[in-house]
């Protein structure tokens, strides 16, 4: 978000109030310069992608960038994160198949998520775990959703070898 004070007088696009230079805000939203005064300037927001990027919390991949699961987790903390449960949707031991769905809640709402682990999408390594990779990746899309990156988490991608 690009907020910068006015420099001449403007009229809120909101409300129609008159801004003196000095008094009311610039705004570039998706259609240009919107002029905003004071009561109407946007909430500034944490700038949540570059926070996880110069804290080393994520991956290039064959050239895409990955968001890793510690580097959500810090970050929904530092944005208000209160809880966070996880529940069993579906569960098939004999096939090696789980959904999960995580619900987390904060200061930003209430965001639900499912995660899925069967053996087409882990990794022989994880494959013994797939209960635990159902809920990871339930919980890193929950926790994607409450901070509102799109950026997909590393554990949410199939294993190597599935």
């Amino acid at each position: 978000m690009v907020l910068v004070r006015n420099k001449k007088p403007i009229t809120c696009a909101t409300c129609g109030a008159e801004c003196q230079p000095g008094e009311g805000w610039a705004w570039k939203g998706p259609q240009g310069w919107v002029p905003l005064c004071d009561e109407h300037k946007p909430e500034e927001r944490p700038d949540i992608l570059g926070s996880l990027r110069a804290g080393g919390h994520t991956v290039k991949l064959q050239g895409k960038e990955y968001v890793l699961f510690s580097g959500l987790l810090m970050m929904a903390h530092e944005n208000g994160l209160e809880g966070c449960n996880t529940e069993i949707a579906h569960l098939d031991i004999a096939a090696g198949e789980c959904v999960m769905v995580a619900t987390v809640t904060g200061s930003r709402g209430t965001f639900n998520a499912h995660g899925d682990a069967t053996p087409a999408n882990t990794s022989k390594m994880v494959r013994t775990a797939f209960i635990r990779m159902a809920e990871t990746r339930a919980v890193c899309r929950a926790l994607r959703l409450y901070l509102g990156t799109g950026m997909t988490a590393f554990e949410e991608l199939p294993g190597k070898d599935s």
